[in-house]
């Protein structure tokens, strides 16, 4: 596991400032991982985004699924990696 830190946009707009999560390898070219979020109804189930990390490196990723806490506006978002992350 590896924690992280940076942007999720979809084209030229940031839907995800400052994401905080991890990210979990499985080899060289898969992997997978989360994040948290204020208000994740703003992100499509199914969708498509790149990931960009603060440390250079950027990849395109599927949102796999998406938990809203009860009684709390943020929630977890998962997605699986498309690719190379580089």
């Amino acid at each position: 596991m590896e924690n992280f830190r940076g942007k999720i946009t979809d084209g030229d707009q940031i839907v995800v400032d400052n994401a905080d999560g991890q990210l979990y390898f499985h080899g060289t070219s898969s992997w997978d991982g989360k994040f948290e979020m204020p208000s994740p109804e703003q992100i499509q189930l199914n969708g498509s985004y790149t990931l960009a990390l603060d440390d250079g490196r950027k990849g395109s990723i599927i949102i796999t699924g998406k938990d809203i806490g009860s009684g709390t506006q943020w929630g977890v978002v998962r997605f699986q990696g498309s690719g190379a992350l580089e």
